[in-house]
């Protein structure tokens, strides 16, 4: 572990000076991209540290390097409420730009939230990010049925999908 800190940080004063192609190479390993698919933008050397963003098959990620501590990059994700919209729209049929979220109650391995599309208010939740369920209000909203009892619609099917909650 020693060396590779060293080797980072010994490339880091090296890039001081050098060009794109370096801070290519640094990121490789990082951002899982060959050096030669990176693509480097937003370079800027300050006295002691350098940031940088590298971008590669449609992912970008912001770097970062200072002196002895090291480097390290970072994905840019969208805002979750962006990403709440996009599970949402994918289980009810909705388009993304449709769906609008709220009441976002993030929890430990847990999450629910309410959404709405063309009039249809929904709840949501996901377990361990992989579990996601949206149900139509109306699907549990009790309704008389001939015999004069109430009844519940059934619910959507849990579906399962790995994604970053």
């Amino acid at each position: 572990m020693k060396h590779l800190q060293l080797l980072v940080t010994t490339t880091l004063f090296m890039l001081a000076g050098c060009g794109e192609s370096a801070l290519r190479s640094v990121s490789s390993g990082y951002v899982g991209c060959s050096p030669d698919e990176i693509e480097i933008t937003n370079d800027d050397i300050g006295f002691s540290n350098r940031s940088w963003d590298a971008a590669c098959h449609g992912r970008i990620f912001h770097c970062s390097g200072a002196g002895k501590v090291g480097m390290s990059c970072v994905e840019d994700r969208p805002p979750v409420d962006e990403t709440l919209r996009a599970v949402t729209a994918s289980r009810v049929g909705c388009p993304v730009d449709e769906v609008e979220v709220s009441r976002d109650k993030p929890g430990f391995n847990r999450r629910s939230w309410e959404a709405t599309c063309r009039g249809h208010a929904f709840y949501c939740f996901a377990v361990a990010r992989k579990d996601i369920s949206c149900i139509d209000e109306m699907a549990v909203a009790p309704k008389a049925a001939s015999s004069g009892t109430p009844e519940t619609l059934p619910m959507n099917d849990r579906q399962t999908l790995e994604h970053p909650l």
